[in-house]
């Protein structure tokens, strides 16, 4: 039975997360490929040809989890870049002169008499 598991991490880790899944369904793959026929066994090499067909389905979603979290992590990555563009760019306080009246932000005078 397959289970979807779903746990918090650092962002920082993903990558590792990444390679370290990788790695395990490349195992598998391996491990697999070691299917031989044997017309004197063939009960047996019916029973490891399903219990493949099992494992490979479980490597395939394995590999979309891959997939998914590459994305999720690179999107993530972009969000961040474009976070920092923008606070990079955006002055924190204007003048009374730069402000339009159509700007949103908040512009504060000291008024001293």
């Amino acid at each position: 039975m397959k289970v979807k598991i779903s746990y918090t991490e650092d962002s920082e880790q993903v990558p590792r997360l990444i390679n370290e899944l990788l790695s395990k369904c490349r195992k598998k793959l391996l491990r697999y490929s070691d299917l031989e026929f044997n017309l004197n066994q063939a009960s047996k090499f019916v029973k490891e040809v399903r219990e493949t067909i099992d494992g490979l389905e479980l490597v395939s979603s394995q590999l979309d989890d891959c997939v998914n979290l590459s994305i999720g992590y690179v999107e993530l990555q972009a969000a961040i870049k474009n976070q920092e563009e923008q606070s990079l760019s955006t002055p924190e306080t204007l003048d009374e002169e730069e402000a339009s009246p159509d700007d949103e932000r908040m512009v504060t005078t000291d008024e001293t008499d």
